[in-house]
């Protein structure tokens, strides 16, 4: 049976607070200075608005319109907020974001101290919050984060209970990480599950009987399904064959070699576990069928689920390989200590922990490159386990002084030089080209702040330098999307806040404003980040008839369209030659090129005023 790792009694009394409030600090600082303006951030943020608009919490709705794409976990977190905070405001919007992400910070710690030291924990939380790709997705309204938090800890503590040395610890495990799953099938869905049966695969192969032959036959099975993963890249294949080529090659590899009791076990366990989360989320799922029938629920998994598995949009497509170089970025700047995970060292010595951790990263990293569908977000789940495998390689060599010990020697060195100048590079490329005093203030203040800490962390008596290194890469992150948040929200043509906010005064001043409909299925209204600051129900309106008539008769009538449907509406009709009396008023504006047609000129109200300012 596992053992909890000696170092555990190591004192860590004060660390824990340094860690909440440098998590804290890194995700909260500034998290409202950005203005909503993707797609993706809209379609999480809006649907809450209305939630609490209309009472109706069981189907998401955008601009009247159910949106199931997604389960609504995060939707009730954030109407949550926004309920109790009274404000709707970017700030409110991710706050559920931001506190799973600390949260995760806080569990490793707790988890990865108890099975693998003092040392190992303090790496893997630290590295965690000084990711600047994790700290950027920890600071958007979005599934991502939530979702590697509920799955981190609905694996490990499965992972645990496997281990653990009574039934009662086991059953409470099991449970845990049952409700755990079950908020990640809330988040997500069915991706959820594919990350949850492979940390039940790396669950067996981590206490194999002779690791050596399953991680060689496992290699082999991995080889051939990314060899039938680039064949379907070039050739569409009707059904996900390599990704059932890889599950069942290392399943049937994990069940013949895994010790039988651990293998019995482990599958009792995550198979308790997804009942269990099945259980949690089954309600909802039932409710949403009563209220929106069969057929739209078939047509929206066969969309959003079965087709991404073997085909891919252009927005969304992307290689077999495709993230194995995107990890370098998101894991950054670890991912630079990526070769010590695999040294035979660290896979002979390094313990159950280390293998669990390294095979589940790599396991969900691998099944999902087998799906067409690529986006960077969609393997985020797998960082915090690499991170930890990481942690555990790095701590062991304390006292080591061969290759591996250099390595991280010379990063250590690599890191203390590029990250200054990164920077200070980024801190003077915004504070010229965006420029204010509020901007420039933040910034050198951040450089100031995390060069003290820094020094500080590497100068103290038994400090470690991973520790600095932390502080200069969380000082990086923030300078640069800090800068990047202003930069965006000054921008007209980047934000959709002052166009959304105008509308929304024009109808609540008594205006008609209509717009134009979704393009694609399953899409419910073709602005969702404008739709965050209209915060209104927009009829509809696709005919360019009706919409010039109204145009015509009605003076306190807008319509709202994309840039390039406007000329069908600016068509005078019949008469060519003569000038219609209505036109642009307000953009384009925003990723959507968004404009707003009507009959000048616009009342000059406040937040009307204000986009026409921006405007010109």
């Amino acid at each position: 049976m596992m053992a909890d790792h000696p170092e555990r009694s190591k004192t860590g009394r004060g660390f824990i607070w340094v860690l909440l409030i440098a998590a804290v600090f890194a995700v909260a600082f500034e998290l409202g200075r950005m203005d909503v303006v993707t797609d993706n951030e809209g379609q999480r943020a809006t649907p809450p608005i209305e939630m609490v608009q209309t009472g109706d919490y069981v189907v998401p709705r955008i601009n009247g319109i159910p949106y199931l794409v997604k389960p609504p976990l995060l939707y009730w977190a954030i109407a949550g907020v926004y309920r109790i905070t009274g404000v709707i405001s970017e700030t409110t919007a991710r706050i559920p974001t931001a506190a799973s992400a600390v949260a995760l910070a806080l569990f490793m710690y707790a988890a990865v101290r108890r099975t693998s030291g003092e040392t190992a924990a303090r790496l893997a939380s630290l590295a965690l919050i000084a990711s600047p790709y994790v700290l950027e997705r920890a600071r958007w309204a979005n599934l991502d984060t939530p979702l590697m938090c509920a799955l981190f800890i609905a694996v490990w503590v499965a992972y645990r209970a496997v281990h653990a040395e009574s039934r009662g610890a086991r059953a409470a495990g099991t449970l845990a990480a049952g409700v755990a799953f079950g908020a990640a099938l809330l988040l997500k869905g069915p991706p959820a599950a594919l990350f949850f049966a492979m940390g039940w695969v790396a669950c067996l192969v981590a206490v194999t009987r002779i690791p050596s032959r399953t991680l060689l036959h496992g290699a082999a099975a991995t080889g051939v399904a990314f060899a039938l993963a680039l064949l379907a890249y070039f050739v569409t294949i009707p059904f996900p064959i390599a990704l059932i080529i890889f599950l069942g090659l290392w399943v049937a590899i994990a069940v013949r070699d895994a010790e039988r009791q651990v293998a019995r076990r482990a599958s009792g366990v995550f198979a308790v576990a997804c009942v269990i989360g099945i259980a949690l989320a089954a309600p909802w799922a039932v409710a949403v069928l009563r209220a929106v029938g069969w057929a739209y629920i078939r047509d929206m998994l066969d969309n959003q689920v079965l087709e991404r598995t073997y085909t891919a949009s252009r927005i969304n497509s992307g290689d077999p390989f495709f993230y194995l170089y995107y990890l370098l970025g998101m894991a950054a700047p670890w991912s630079l200590l990526l070769p010590l995970v695999f040294t035979r060292d660290a896979w002979r010595n390094g313990g159950d922990t280390f293998r669990f951790s390294a095979l589940t990263g790599i396991l969900g990293t691998g099944a999902f490159s087998m799906i067409a569908g690529k986006e960077p977000e969609y393997v985020l789940p797998a960082v915090p386990f690499i991170l930890v495998a990481l942690a555990i390689a790095v701590a062991s060599l304390r006292e080591a002084s061969d290759w591996r010990a250099r390595w991280v020697r010379g990063w250590r060195r690599c890191m203390a030089v590029l990250m200054p100048i990164l920077t200070c590079g980024t801190a003077i490329y915004f504070a010229v080209t965006v420029g204010g005093a509020v901007l420039i203030v933040e910034l050198f203040g951040l450089i100031a702040v995390g060069g003290v800490c820094a020094w500080v962390l590497r100068r103290r008596a038994g400090g470690s330098p991973e520790y600095a290194v932390s502080a200069l890469a969380v000082t990086l992150a923030l300078v640069a999307l800090v800068g990047r948040a202003h930069e965006i929200s000054d921008d007209w043509e980047v934000s959709p806040k002052r166009i959304g906010l105008a509308v929304r005064e024009l109808v609540d001043n008594g205006a008609t404003v209509e717009a134009a409909p979704p393009l694609y299925d399953h899409q419910p209204y073709p602005y969702q980040a404008a739709a965050f600051y209209m915060q209104r129900i927009l009829p509809l309106e696709i005919e360019p008839e009706p919409i010039r008539e109204r145009l015509l008769r009605n003076p306190n009538y807008y319509y709202l369209t994309r840039e390039q449907f406007a000329p069908l509406v600016l068509e005078a009709g019949g008469d060519q030659a003569t000038e219609p009396p209505y036109r642009i008023l307000l953009g384009p504006t925003s990723k959507r090129d968004l404009v707003l047609i009507g009959t000048p000129p616009l009342p000059d109200t406040p937040a009307v005023a204000a986009a026409r300012i921006a405007d010109s």
